[in-house]
C-alpha cells in the first residue's frame, strides 16, 4: 500500500508538471535526491526484488529457487532492515544514477531526450485525468 506522503509527493509533482507525466516523473526524481524519506517510501516494497536482481547479476547465475514453504506472496517489509541498512542499499543502489561515461539506464529519467510537443488535445486530456486522479485521492 502507497503511504499518504508518497500520494502526496506524487500529486503534487503532477499538478505542479499540469498532467505531464515525463514532468511529474523528472520531479519526482529530484524530489528523491533530496528528501531520503520519499525515496525510502517508494522504493521499500520493491527493495528484495531489486536485490535479489542484483545479486544474481553480481553471481552470473540466476538465484536458487527459494523452497517451498519460505514462498511469500508480498514483498519483504522494510522494517526488516535497520535504518543504517537500508540507507546503505539504498544509497549504492542509487550511487551511478544518472552519472557515468554513457548514459546509465536511469539517466533518462533526469535528462529526457527532446521529443516533439504533444498536441493540444493530448495535454488536455493529460491534465483532466491529473486533476481528477487528485481531485479523487484528496477526497478520498
Amino acid at each position: 500500500m502507497t503511504s499518504r506522503y508518497v500520494v502526496e509527493q506524487v500529486t503534487r509533482a503532477l499538478t505542479t508538471a499540469n498532467g505531464d507525466a515525463g514532468t511529474a516523473v523528472r520531479l519526482l526524481a529530484r524530489a528523491c535526491a533530496d528528501d531520503p524519506l520519499l525515496l525510502r517510501e517508494i522504493t521499500a516494497p520493491y527493495l528484495a526484488g531489486m536485490l535479489g536482481h542484483l545479486v544474481s547479476r553480481i553471481a552470473g547465475a540466476p538465484a536458487p529457487p527459494a523452497p517451498q514453504n519460505a514462498m511469500r506472496t508480498g514483498p519483504v517489509p522494510a522494517a526488516r532492515l535497520t535504518d543504517r541498512s537500508f540507507d546503505a542499499v539504498i544509497g549504492q543502489l542509487s550511487k551511478r544514477i544518472g552519472t557515468g561515461e554513457g548514459r546509465s539506464r536511469a539517466a533518462h529519467i533526469l535528462t529526457p531526450e527532446r521529443r516533439p510537443a504533444a498536441s493540444q488535445r493530448h495535454q488536455d486530456a493529460i491534465r483532466a485525468m491529473a486533476v481528477a486522479f487528485a481531485r479523487k485521492r484528496l477526497e478520498g
